[in-house]
């Protein structure tokens, strides 16, 4: 299939071919059917004019990869530069999708605090979730709307990479044990 004409017709019928299609296992068994595919829309789309780039193929994309780190248990790499270009170009209709995904995994919030936004003006997005913050009608979506508030005076303080560390590469898992609460306490308490 053809990249470009991939991206510029993308419409819902294509979002079957990027969106997050899991076996349902993890670690070594891990697989996302779609994941290569995206992977390759990705690397195109971070290469040309971001106004030939569908809102809507980015914010699939972004929410693609955010399921995907969730069951992956890391997150891609470049994961914050689709977010960034989410806000950069889509702003506030796509600011509840931003914080789906950004929000979905410890992850993928690490991510979105390495976005290259510092010379972005986030009042007018602090603003509008302030708005959506006061007019929620759950606890959970008024938190969601706190925390992203939080996030974006991150930025606007100019700090929002401190305390993040970004480990790249492949790390092989083997011989994981689970340590129960209670075992963990005892063996902690011996060494007191």
């Amino acid at each position: 299939m053809e990249l470009i004409a991939f991206v510029s017709g993308y419409n819902a019928d294509s979002k079957k071919l990027i969106c997050f299609n899991w076996n349902g296992k993890h670690s070594s068994d891990f697989e996302d059917y779609n994941q290569s595919f995206r992977r390759t829309i990705l690397n195109y789309i971070f290469e040309i004019d971001p106004t030939d780039i569908p809102m809507e193929l980015l914010r699939d994309l972004f929410l693609a990869e955010a399921f995907w780190a969730r069951e992956a248990w890391c997150v891609y790499q470049n994961f914050y530069v689709i977010g960034e270009k989410l806000i950069r170009y889509g702003g506030i209709p796509y600011i509840d999708d931003f914080l789906e995904g950004a929000f979905t995994s410890f992850d993928t919030y690490c991510s979105s605090r390495m976005m290259e936004l510092f010379d972005y003006d986030f009042s007018h997005l602090i603003n509008e979730l302030k708005t959506r913050k006061k007019k929620a009608k759950d606890s959970e979506s008024r938190q969601r709307y706190k925390n992203a508030i939080e996030l974006f005076k991150t930025y606007m303080k100019g700090n929002p990479k401190e305390g993040i560390i970004s480990l790249t590469g492949s790390v092989e898992v083997k011989d994981v044990k689970e340590i129960k609460h209670n075992l963990f306490f005892r063996l902690l308490n011996r060494f007191k």
